[in-house]
Order: C-alpha cells, then structure tokens, then sequence
C-alpha cells in the first residue's frame, strides 16, 4: 500500500503519511479493491484457523486421544 501512495501522491515522504494513506485508500479504485483484498484474506484466515480446530476436534473424537496422544501416534508412525 505504501508503494501506491508514493506514487498516486509524487512522493517517497508521503508513503507513510497516515492522512495519504487514508485518502488514497479511500479515493481510489486501487484503494477499494485493496480492501475488498483484505478483508477477503481475513475471511480465509478465519476459515481455515475454524476448519483446523473441527478436524482437531473431530481427530480426538474418532482416535479418543488428545492432543499429546496425537504426537505420540505420530511418533509411532514415524519409521527410523
């Protein structure tokens, strides 16, 4: 985001300039779209970060072990 302040405001010394980030973010095209990109990411996040607890979940379930009985079927599984 500071890259395109730079260059949509002509310079280096307002890339970080809040007040240019907020009107670049809100003014722009580039601006919306890196919102929707955001906010986008943070729906995945939270999807995915959702998703591993239930197969956590779900494993203890199925193998009746916990987390530490996890680790260790793996470590049984691991050939040395």
């Amino acid at each position: 985001m500071p890259l395109e302040t730079a260059f949509i405001a002509g310079g280096w010394s307002e890339a970080l300039n809040p007040a240019t980030i907020q009107d670049v973010m809100g003014a722009t095209s580039f601006g919306h779209a890196w919102e929707l990109e955001a906010a986008a990411a943070r729906i995945l996040i939270a999807t995915l970060t959702v998703l591993a607890m239930r197969l956590m979940i779900i494993a203890e379930i199925i193998f009746g072990i916990g987390v530490v009985g996890l680790v260790s079927v793996f470590k049984m599984l691991d050939p040395i």
